[in-house]
């Protein structure tokens, strides 16, 4: 029964889940914070101010990759990561080399 119900959680985490810039959200137990944004550095995509919290009483990994849209095309990605010990919260590194475009849509899933 556990593995089955592992086996769900794991489905939702790898599938992308609609997400507005700016607006916080859950996503494997982490909570991300309200205010992260995605900017332009040096002419590729990057997100910004992206406040991860544990809410666990242990240490865990968060692997995201966001998936950016325009008019339904896929046009960039960009992979954030942090590790964040009990009960901590840290802003995530993230990066992409996809050139900075206007986009209208964001997707979140697991990195992997």
């Amino acid at each position: 029964m556990l593995l089955a119900l592992r086996a769900v959680q794991d489905r939702a985490n790898n599938s992308p889940s609609e997400v507005e810039p700016g607006v916080g959200f859950r996503h494997d137990g982490f909570t991300i914070e309200d205010g992260w944004e995605i900017t332009e550095r040096d002419g590729d995509f990057a997100i910004e101010g992206l406040t991860v919290k544990n809410p666990t009483i242990r240490v865990r990994s968060i692997y995201l990759e966001f998936t950016v849209y325009s008019d339904g095309d896929v046009i960039a990605y960009i992979s954030c990561t942090h590790a964040l010990g009990p009960r901590e919260s840290a802003t995530a590194d993230c990066f992409s080399a996809d050139e900075h475009e206007d986009f209208d849509e964001v997707r979140v899933a697991d990195t992997f």
